[in-house]
């Protein structure tokens, strides 16, 4: 059980807090990343120019894919060759141009990476049925132009060198061959695997009940390519394969435990430090003479706090040049919001920002327990927005948005939504990270305003469970939205709807005399 709240959290500095992937490591859930590119490297000799790509492009977890009735998905789209998973592990996402499989490796790695492909739609499930394929009846145009034969696959696949109508058989013996090497390289040559990988062997026997699309799993006794052995300890539950998706959440559950178990240790830790710090300080009370020894240890414990946290005052001095002139576009683009016109916010409104945008009337989600006596801290808004304008610049995981999404929610309002809701499957539905990122820039946005206003209003995270997405109380009490709010409002207009939103709310409180945040 958790020890600690949102708002107790929130006061561990940035630097102090665990990284995810550190934590999956340490909690066993994923190998090393070096021992298990080494792992990989003994079953995929081809890839070795692909190992400073993985080490810089590793992930921890899978972007969310929703599966509409009629067989398509929606969400953020694997790499059709690697599935941006290699052997398990996933990888961030990108598309087929942008994939570091060698060109001349890809087709067999299509093969052996999973049990089973569809060389048209790139489905990666065992059971991948033809009635349910939505690219069911396509064909090479390639192949049909030049051999004036229809062959079902693309030809970023590869498929096209191999000899019409033996693609299934050339394919079952890239398998073959990789399962007989695989046995041979963990029996006599390397010794046993240290790590178990998505597809070391053939899948068990099955029946087949109905018409198979593409290329199904090897149907063997599973001794028929001789037995991969392992090592003790083996067995990571977070190399699961793309299309695995129950155990990817059961993963990822593990993770998210973990993490809290690790950050709740670290902030016990930093509490525990305070409180010494506390009880040295009162013993230079007294005389005018340890009165000001106190002080003086007080300033150096207060700068080796600020020396951990780019929420320092002179934080962003000791920023890179990068990350100041983000900073100082932040500012720049936060002065528009109280400097907009009349008639721009009216064409805002005018071209989707209204009451009839609203899909349906949102779910209320699940909510923390609401900190008592919030203030709200400057430095540390400060530092959530540097931090994710930082991480930006990277490829992102969808739970560290959502991590994000949680502490800006609390330093805001000293409440959120839980991270257990945030990161609830289908939650931000398809393009998921898109609309997180976002919905962030809508929070990030309000503490900019929070930060350079001359009014000091509330400002509360919406509890009701009526669209509030135009609504401003008072300039003593301003409701935010949660994402269900957010997300209540048609897609197409629902930029212009919240941009016409944060407008008001700065006009509202009106911008300070001097040059914006603390710089």
């Amino acid at each position: 059980m958790n020890r600690f709240s949102n708002a107790q959290r929130a006061q561990l500095p940035g630097a102090r807090r665990p990284r995810i992937e550190e934590v999956a490591v340490t909690a066993k859930i994923f190998p090393e990343p070096r021992e298990f590119f080494d792992e990989l490297i003994l079953r995929h000799p081809e890839l070795e120019s692909v190992r400073e790509w993985f080490m810089e492009n590793r992930r921890y977890t899978m972007p969310k894919q929703i599966r509409n009735a009629n067989g398509t998905t929606r969400g953020p789209r694997n790499c059709g060759i690697c599935s941006s998973n290699f052997g398990g592990h996933p990888v961030a996402q990108h598309d087929i141009p942008r994939c570091p499989i060698p060109e001349s490796y890809r087709l067999k790695f299509l093969a052996v990476n999973t049990p089973a492909f569809c060389a048209l739609c790139y489905a990666k499930n065992d059971f991948h049925f033809s009635d349910s394929c939505n690219k069911r009846g396509d064909y090479c145009r390639a192949c049909n132009k030049k051999l004036k034969i229809k062959r079902s696959h693309v030809p970023m696949t590869g498929l096209c060198a191999v000899e019409p109508g033996k693609e299934g058989q050339y394919i079952d013996q890239l398998r073959a061959k990789q399962h007989e090497d695989n046995a041979f390289e963990s029996a006599e040559k390397e010794g046993p695997f240290k790590i178990q990988i998505v597809n070391d062997s053939p899948r068990p026997p099955y029946k087949e009940r109905r018409e198979l699309c593409g290329f199904p799993p090897l149907n063997v006794p599973s001794n028929r390519y001789g037995k991969v052995r392992y090592g003790s300890k083996s067995y990571y539950p977070g190399l699961v394969a793309t299309y695995a998706t129950v155990e990817r959440d059961q993963a990822d559950r593990m993770i998210q435990r973990a993490y809290l178990e690790a950050y709740d240790k670290e902030l016990q830790a930093y509490f525990e430090e305070q409180a010494a710090a506390s009880q040295v300080q009162t013993c230079w009370t007294g005389s005018p003479e340890r009165a000001e020894q106190g002080k003086l240890m007080d300033d150096q414990l207060r700068a080796q706090k600020l020396e951990a946290s780019v929420t320092a005052e002179d934080g962003l001095s000791q920023a890179s040049s990068r990350d100041r002139k983000t900073w100082a576009k932040r500012v720049a683009d936060a002065r528009t919001l109280f400097q907009a016109t009349k008639e721009v916010l009216q064409s805002y409104e005018g071209n989707g920002a209204k009451s009839k945008s609203v899909e349906a009337k949102p779910e209320f989600g699940k909510m923390e327990e609401k900190s008592s006596g919030h203030t709200v801290d400057f430095e540390f808004l400060r530092s959530i927005v540097m931090e994710f304008d930082k991480m930006k610049a990277k490829l992102m995981q969808d739970q560290e948005i959502t991590e994000m999404i949680y502490i800006l929610q609390e330093a805001l309002t000293g409440q959120s939504e839980t991270l257990e809701y945030l990161n609830k499957k289908e939650h931000f539905g398809g393009s998921g990270q898109e609309h997180m990122i976002a919905y962030f820039e809508v929070l990030a946005n309000l503490a900019m305003i929070v930060m350079m206003s001359k009014e000091k209003p509330k400002y509360e995270l919406s509890q009701e469970d009526e669209p509030i997405y135009l609504m401003l109380v008072s300039s003593t009490d301003i409701v935010i939205p949660t994402t269900r709010f957010y997300l209540a409002v048609k897609e197409r207009d629902r930029y212009l709807t919240w941009l016409s939103w944060t407008i008001r709310v700065a006009q509202l409180v009106e911008l300070k005399e001097e040059e914006g945040p603390a710089q």
